[in-house]
């Protein structure tokens, strides 16, 4: 497999045309079509289906574009630290994804101080619900901070515990509910979720079960943190989320962590791809991220200070 056929077919992938792929490329759609039917022949397998819409990527092919992206990533982060090696050029990029709540205590200060070592870096970073990783997995992303993987998941990543901290039970203020202090007072209401259900107990759990059999839906979906605060400001719905979410500017002030025991801990973690070689731009932001770290809770920040109370650093080495 070539270099150029690999980057044809993500261009493909990511585009759903041959002909806007082989915009994208510069190159013909004859050409893009021709080093496709090469690859085709190399792997020994159909990539492609053709559909009224454009073409999709078969199930080989959307494996060997997961790895392709991985590679073209790995391509050119080696070029750009050649580049400066040979020519002393800078620059670089680092993709973060995150869980919201660490962006405004740890992350942001990190890339203050790496706009201070590395203004030449750009950084990217991208909200992580949940414990899955795909960005991360197919090289669109470099560094990740979440939940520890889902265990399928797990065996592709190196794995490093940073915190962990309680979860809280949260609703509008002014909630019929506000007030209650067991599972069984919330049976009654409908919940939002960012990712899976998790941390109930099983009688609260049971209860949703069985109303979700018998056609009423019980647990609804949001894409992102600002979302779910939506939904909970404007209805009677519940929702887990981090203890650190309750201190985020603007959310005290309008939601309420009701006074129930805390529905499970959480373990937050950075998150790379096995075996993968970071850039230099990446290397550095996580020493400023590790700097930050060290000093979290020692600030003048009152809102990294009240975050700082609920949660406990794991030692470690980054």
């Amino acid at each position: 497999m070539k270099i150029h056929q690999l980057n044809c077919l993500v261009a493909i992938a990511e585009s759903g045309s041959i002909r806007t792929a082989a915009i994208r490329l510069g190159r013909s759609a004859t050409a893009i079509s021709k080093t496709l039917r090469e690859l085709e022949r190399e792997v020994g397998s159909v990539l492609l289906e053709r559909t009224r819409d454009g073409v999709l990527l078969n199930e080989a092919g959307k494996k060997l574009a997961e790895h392709a992206r991985l590679i073209m990533r790995s391509v050119q982060t080696a070029r750009d630290e050649l580049a400066v090696i040979q020519h002393g050029m800078i620059g670089g990029h680092v993709a973060i994804v995150s869980t919201p709540w660490l962006v405004a205590p740890l992350i942001g200060p990190a890339l203050r101080r790496l706009n201070v070592k590395r203004p030449d870096v750009q950084i990217s970073i991208t909200e992580h619900l949940g414990d899955r990783y795909p960005a991360l997995r197919d090289g669109r992303a470099d560094l990740a901070f979440g939940p520890t993987p889902a265990n399928d998941e797990a065996q592709y990543f190196d794995i490093t515990p940073l915190f962990s901290h309680e979860c809280a039970v949260l609703a509008r203020n002014g909630h019929p509910a506000e007030h209650a202090t067991t599972w069984a007072e919330l049976a009654p209401y409908d919940w939002i979720a960012t990712n899976e259900f998790l941390g109930v107990p099983a009688a609260l759990s049971d209860a949703i079960n069985r109303d979700i059999k018998s056609g009423v839906q019980r647990v609804h979906r949001a894409g992102s943190t600002f979302s779910l605060l939506s939904m909970l400001r404007s209805t009677d719905m519940l929702a887990i989320v981090p203890w650190p979410v309750v201190e985020i500017p603007g959310v005290r002030m309008t939601f309420t962590a009701l006074q129930i025991n805390h529905p499970g801990t959480t373990e937050m973690c950075l998150i790379t791809r096995k075996d993968d070689v970071l850039s230099t731009a990446s290397t550095d932001f996580l020493e400023c991220f590790d700097a930050v770290r060290a000093e979290f809770g020692t600030t003048d920040d009152p809102i990294a200070k009240r975050i700082a109370v609920l949660v406990d650093p794991i030692e470690i080495d980054v």
